[in-house]
């Protein structure tokens, strides 16, 4: 999935879009070679603890094929930790918990590891010293050292015997190591006022961007053989990322983020699953960010069939794929539809998503004394639902000034009810008006005219491509502004290539380097 070239051209079904080839340079006096920048600075991403998905990933990835007991409950408990550097008591406590299952899981299915090791002998130890070589490397991201594997065993395994026991404690310390859990910058000057990322830097970024995980065996050797600090080296790593599976995981991540819902019970649930298949499609089939809300490609099972309409072929739990001529792109789906609603529609929530987190537009936090307005809106009393909010908000000033930008949009969507589901009216044979005569997108009419308006819309492309530029270095926009803003520009000129702008951001300098002044 994704394509081929760090620097080639792609096409999408908008049209053909070319992404400009990268040039890389020798840092300083080293052999280190990273893209040209014309930035005089940008700063370094701060230190950061894995996400509760790449832990989860993680741990999936380091001990296939053992399936871990109770594992998705366990990284449930886990608190969110990305975008922080705090290592704390709940977390500590946490995976001393994940510790303890995977040793029991270890214990009862060690044989499927292929160590040469019977973990119920005697070899207790001899077994936990053959884990750590293999799986511990895995882990840290590197290869173990004879000595430091002994340490760990003379420090933490009591018993020769007791392998469960002697395993917990291995296993507690070494999913504590800063080298598993920590994503960081270390860096060495190279004698130009840059900061040249290790390999293994960039190896652990370019893990946890595209597989939303930690490096694989084949991605640890050639970090540990300096191969990522070529141009040639670091793009056959990421050409053959891009092709793996895992992949898919890195796109299901970004754009369950980019939405940024807080509820993924009931249909929610099975709208991000179809949100992940459109998103897989899409750069599967080298369209274009235009296309993500255009399109009439669908992914439905059992329950999303009935929310849209649609037959079901194939067995409730299956996925298949279906043709959506009324809904849109990804606007009129489950997750934005369902997710933002509480039984009613909230025609606020749903605009405020769009306004945010699809045009980055500036949408103010309402203040305590209102916020929990929505519950408690008046009955409607024979009014539709956009009567009642367009009244309610208009009664302050302070109301209207920010309610003006985020509820059109919502309004826009009013034929789709609080369950996802198409009505013609709302209940009480109330009619439903979703045209919207002015709007920062100009004059639209209902879905049809939202999902066109906002597909043309020149902000998705610096909304989108600063997104995934935080989501993938954790840099502060602003102390960063020179590579992020070239990064939403060559996005935009290039037409809005998804696998072209994967591409522009692992060739992004700051996946390379930083510069100071």
């Amino acid at each position: 999935m994704g394509g081929s070239s760090s620097s080639s051209s792609s096409s999408s079904s908008s049209g053909e879009v070319k992404v400009e080839p990268v040039s890389y340079r020798k840092l300083g006096g080293t052999g280190i070679e990273a893209p040209i920048s014309n930035c005089d600075s940008f700063a370094a991403a701060p230190e950061s603890i894995l996400s509760q998905s790449q832990i989860k990933y993680a741990l999936g990835d380091i001990f296939a094929p053992l399936q871990i007991n109770n594992l998705d409950d366990l990284i449930s408990e886990l608190p969110e930790t990305s975008r922080t550097s705090d290592l704390s008591e709940l977390l500590v406590s946490g995976m001393f918990k994940v510790a303890d299952s995977i040793s029991q899981t270890l214990a009862q299915n060690f044989g499927q590891l292929n160590l040469s090791c019977d973990a119920n002998t005697s070899n207790g130890r001899a077994c936990a010293s053959a884990f750590l070589a293999k799986h511990g490397s895995r882990a840290v991201g590197r290869k173990m050292a004879s000595q430091e594997i002994e340490e760990m065993l003379t420090d933490l395994f009591d018993s020769e015997n007791d392998f469960d026991k002697g395993m917990k404690q291995v296993l507690s310390a070494l999913l504590l190591k800063a080298d598993f859990l920590y994503i960081s910058e270390q860096g060495v000057e190279v004698g130009d006022g840059s900061i040249a990322l290790s390999s293994l830097d960039k190896a652990k970024k370019l893990a946890a961007l595209l597989w939303n995980s930690i490096p694989d065996d084949n991605l640890i050797n050639a970090a540990a053989n300096n191969e990522l600090d070529s141009e040639s080296g670091f793009k056959q790593q990421v050409d053959r990322m891009l092709a793996d599976e895992k992949f898919a995981r890195g796109l299901t991540q970004f754009h369950k983020n980019w939405i940024h819902l807080h509820d993924y019970s009931g249909s929610v649930g099975s709208g991000m699953t179809e949100q992940s298949m459109l998103v897989q499609a899409a750069f599967a089939n080298n369209e274009s960010l235009p296309d993500l809300f255009l399109t009439t490609r669908g992914f439905v099972n059992g329950e999303l069939a009935e929310i849209y309409g649609v037959p079901k072929a194939q067995a409730a739990n299956v996925f298949e794929e279906v043709y959506l001529p009324s809904r849109p792109g990804i606007l009129t789906r489950v997750p934005i539809l369902v997710g933002t609603s509480e039984g009613l529609t909230s025609p606020t929530r749903r605009g405020e998503i769009i306004s945010s987190q699809v045009l980055c537009d500036i949408v103010l936090s309402a203040p305590p004394e209102i916020q929990d307005l929505f519950p408690t809106l008046p009955e409607a009393n024979g009014r539709s639902t956009r009567q009642v909010v367009e009244e309610t908000t208009a009664a302050a000033a302070s109301c209207i000034n920010c309610h003006s930008l985020t509820d059109p949009f919502g309004f826009a969507l009013e034929h789709f009810g609080g369950d996802g589901k198409y009505r013609a009216q709302e209940p009480g044979n109330i009619d439903i008006d979703a045209f919207i005569g002015e709007s920062r997108l100009g004059s639209l009419n209902g879905a049809g005219g939202l999902a066109e308006a906002v597909a043309s819309s020149p902000k998705i492309y610096a909304c989108y491509a600063g997104k995934w530029f935080h989501y993938a270095f954790l840099r502060d926009k602003k102390e960063n502004a020179c590579v992020a803003d070239d990064l939403s520009k060559r996005f935009e000129e290039s037409g809005g290539d998804l696998v072209g702008l994967i591409h522009m951001l692992v060739n992004n300098p700051a996946m390379h380097y930083r510069k100071i002044k």
